[in-house]
């Protein structure tokens, strides 16, 4: 988990896209603009991976929003985006630095494929969006990163 911890948060830093944020008045009037570096959903998926076994204690509440924002990146962003293009998030995992793709497959299939029983829990804990989602809606959205994932990672792997 501190590997997964480093990679993530480094590789959200290197690959950050710059956003620009208005303030606006009423309808149109601008008040002010500033562009900021932010994290890709690719970044931030692989972030909240993490984060999601190491919440306990007084933390153990922020594990619904995790799994909700891990999910509803993966439906947005998962094998198509409009930031990561072809392959989404999925593909941009992939190429993540060092093993940090296998960390996140890994992740994906334990939060969502293999034991989203666990996953809805948290989620019934969250807000009432959160507890509408389904297993086979977790699943689904599972498999279809991971197996696209672990196709990609073949793919580099091959080369």
């Amino acid at each position: 988990l501190e590997r997964a911890f480093v990679l993530s948060h480094a590789w959200a830093l290197a690959s950050a896209q710059p956003v620009e944020i208005t303030v606006v008045r009423g309808r149109s009037r601008k008040v002010s603009s500033v562009v900021l570096p932010v994290a890709t959903p690719a970044a931030l998926v692989a972030m909240k991976l993490q984060s999601v076994p190491q919440r306990r204690g007084r933390r153990e509440h922020k594990r619904a929003g995790d799994c909700f924002d891990i999910y509803r990146l993966m439906i947005e962003h998962g094998t198509k985006s409009t930031v990561h293009g072809k392959g989404g998030i999925a593909r941009a995992l992939a190429y993540a630095p060092a093993d940090l793709g296998h960390i996140c497959l890994r992740y994906i299939r334990e939060l969502f494929v293999d034991e989203p029983e666990r996953t809805r829990r948290w989620l019934r804990q969250g807000s009432p969006e959160m507890s509408e989602i389904t297993l086979d809606d977790l699943h689904t959205a599972g498999q279809s990163v991971a197996d696209a994932l672990e196709r990609q990672i073949a793919e580099r792997a091959a080369g």
